[in-house]
């Protein structure tokens, strides 16, 4: 698979769109933790501290608690986002405001200034809130169930705390995910200075410049992250996350070309960000799914820790998981892959080969959908079947197939831990 690093702006600017996750600034930097790599760009993705909105037919009411940041022309609506940016050793070179539509509006909406950060989420409402200062930028068109971003690094340039106010200069109301949303919270990504990861073990150098194989012929979608960001898995899936996880493109490391998604998840409490495709499966019922992980460290899971998940879906409330990869630990601390039984809970095969650390893993698994007793699962770890089951259902039988790549447990050690995805792809054959 080619992958090509986009150059632009006028050939003076290499323009990184970085978005690595952590739940604060200090929480994604560990120099204890892994050794130093010189010339990598860093981030932190901050969560908001506060966001509501406004409105002016309603001058007193308080829209704190709601799970939506709203901005409308007429009645007129004003949402309010408040971040607290801390930590930052180095210049900020890029600051980007990311938000969650849930609906599709052609106008989009508009970010500006807000003159004071004394408003807090439990009490500001129309009467109260401060006035909106300069225009910072505009999110263009939004598609429903999509995330937007827009450039604010004139206006986030270094620690401190920003105030945002959005507007929406049409009568169609913009709705956005607020950080009371169970998923999709508000995101402000920041870049600056350099990062301390282990890189990928090196290959040998290849006497001539090798010629990347083509594509599977029955390839059905595919997941690179070579856009900068983690739109390959939308329409047809995308990220889920619960507690305190997260899930973003990152130049920290990467299997081929620049980019990789970085899922972070902090425990406890229980948490999870999950990257889901459903499409293909609803249209093929027996599928290979394909991704490759890097594991920067050793990291220890007593309880459960899963990486790879399909569930099935009846409608909305009933949504399960059938099987699970999950990831555990030896006597001596090594971990390693073994397949759980959800429905039944109980395991159903473990690897004898240990998960690496410090290099690419390729994981592979085939995975038969069906409601019956026909169903199988099997698991290949760098080209090495590992797990073969069957004999089970694999699905309701008025359900779905639904798979996804996980950082999902309730207990890691040490704890933000983070691990890198690659290359994820659904294909009807085998996926070398």
């Amino acid at each position: 698979m080619n992958k090509t690093v986009l150059l632009g702006m006028l050939g003076l600017m290499l323009v990184v769109f970085l978005t690595l996750s952590a739940t604060t600034f200090a929480s994604t930097l560990h120099a204890d933790e892994l050794p130093s790599t010189p010339d990598l760009v860093i981030a932190a993705t901050l969560k908001p501290s506060a966001d509501s909105f406004v409105r002016n037919d309603y001058p007193n009411t308080n829209y704190g608690s709601y799970p939506e940041v709203r901005a409308q022309s007429s009645p007129l609506l004003i949402g309010y986002l408040k971040f607290t940016v801390s930590g930052l050793t180095s210049p900020v070179t890029k600051a980007t405001l990311r938000l969650y539509s849930l609906r599709a509006v052609s106008s989009g909406y508009k970010v500006y200034r807000v003159t004071s950060n004394s408003w807090s989420e439990g009490s500001i409402n129309y009467s109260n809130s401060p006035a909106l200062g300069s225009f910072i930028g505009a999110s263009g068109a939004v598609n429903a169930d999509d995330w937007t971003s827009v450039d604010v690094t004139s206006y986030v340039t270094g620690n401190g705390t920003y105030s945002f106010g959005l507007t929406d200069p049409s009568s169609t109301m913009i709705r956005l995910a607020s950080r009371e949303s169970s998923s999709s919270k508000p995101k402000l990504v920041i870049e600056t200075g350099s990062a301390s990861i282990p890189p990928p073990t090196p290959a040998p150098n290849p006497t001539s410049t090798p010629v990347p194989p083509p594509p599977p012929t029955n390839l059905l979608w595919s997941a690179n992250m070579e856009t900068g960001d983690l739109n390959q898995w939308n329409n047809g899936g995308g990220e889920f996350n619960s507690g305190n996880a997260d899930s973003v493109a990152s130049r920290d490391v990467a299997r081929s070309g620049s980019w990789s998604v970085k899922m972070t998840a902090t425990t406890p409490p229980e948490s999870g960000t999950r990257l889901f495709r459903w499409t293909e499966s609803r249209t093929y019922g027996s599928l290979y799914y394909s991704t490759w992980f890097y594991f920067p460290r050793n990291y220890s899971a007593p309880n459960y820790w899963n990486i790879f998940q399909w569930k099935s879906k009846v409608n909305d409330s009933i949504i399960d998981p059938f099987y699970v990869l999950n990831v555990g630990n030896r006597g001596d601390g090594s971990m390693y892959l073994y397949l759980y039984d959800w429905q039944r809970k109980n395991s159903v095969g473990s690897a004898s080969i240990n998960v690496p650390v410090g290099r690419w893993m390729h994981i592979e698994a085939f995975y038969k959908c069906t409601p019956d007793n026909n169903g199988q699962v099997t698991i290949w770890q760098d080209g090495t079947q590992i797990i073969n089951h069957s004999g089970r259902s694999t699905r309701y039988s008025n359900g779905d197939c639904q798979w996804s790549i996980n950082n999902y447990s309730s207990s890691l050690s040490p704890s933000p831990a983070a691990i890198y995805a690659d290359d994820a792809a659904i294909s009807q054959s085998w996926i070398p």
